[in-house]
């Protein structure tokens, strides 16, 4: 796992300090481990409750549209990066919370609503609004606000800029930095891969390749890896030395400009 995907893990918000009121009438969780992905999908869903995942899907499904569900903020990063999603809905008592997903997600231009969703209604989402959502909201079927939110982001096209902080670009500038000194790591991966005839490692790897190049700042990254990531899933691996020898050649070249 890539130390900059450690380092969003590493950013925790403490949840043990709101602890659930036995007298008031809490959506009872049940955690599951489901991602499902269809190419229609308009709207994007971090969560493994159950629960969150049936009044989400139910709402969407009302208007004949899809959703694309998964599991924690890694996958969503990856997925958000390379579909167009109108609206993404983190879940914010996933294992990891997603404060660092949503600053990434910002600073690498993803302009459309990114909404927290929580079930205690003493939960402190402060964090993840100075991360970049647009709001959050507590869970309830009968949520009128949950409805408008849906009537906000997917009945029209607009975007929801927003002005991303020094305090932001410095996180991002971090994250980079990340990514560079753990990329030597991901090209011995992908070329041992390649030369051993692995393809599902080549596959796993080139594309979180994909997903984050772009995002740290290194469109080429991603431009290299998806080649390699789509030969390989359509088995034509005899094509796959021409991008991988550009992304080594690229990529030698910037870790030699960054290495001060």
């Amino acid at each position: 796992m890539s130390n900059i995907l450690n380092h969003i893990r590493m950013k925790k918000i403490t949840f043990s300090k709101y602890p659930r009121n036995p007298h008031s009438k809490q959506m009872k969780s049940t955690s599951i481990s489901q991602t499902k992905i269809t190419p229609n999908a308009c709207t994007l869903l971090v969560s493994t409750n159950i629960e969150t995942i049936t009044l989400i899907e139910n709402i969407l499904a009302e208007r004949g549209l899809e959703l694309a569900i998964v599991n924690d903020s890694e996958q969503a990063i990856e997925l958000a990066l390379s579909r167009d999603f109108q609206i993404i809905f983190f879940d914010l008592t996933i294992k990891n919370p997603p404060t660092s997903a949503i600053e990434l997600l910002r600073a690498a231009g993803y302009m459309r609503g990114i909404v927290g969703l929580f079930e205690l209604s003493n939960t402190d989402y402060t964090n993840y609004i100075q991360a970049g959502a647009n709001c959050c909201l507590q869970l309830n079927p009968n949520s009128s606000r949950l409805i408008s939110i849906f009537n906000e982001y997917l009945d029209s096209n607009k975007t929801k800029p927003r002005i991303i902080s020094d305090k932001m670009k410095a996180k991002t500038k971090k994250l980079a930095k990340l990514f560079l000194a753990d990329l030597p790591n991901k090209l011995q991966l992908l070329n041992n891969a390649f030369n051993q005839q692995d393809w599902e490692i080549l596959d796993m790897v080139s594309h979180k390749l994909k997903g984050l190049g772009g995002a740290m700042g290194f469109p080429e990254i991603t431009t290299y890896a998806q080649a390699i990531n789509s030969l390989v899933r359509n088995k034509q691996f005899s094509e796959i030395i021409t991008p991988l020898d550009l992304l080594n050649q690229y990529s030698q070249t910037l870790l030699k400009e960054n290495k001060n």
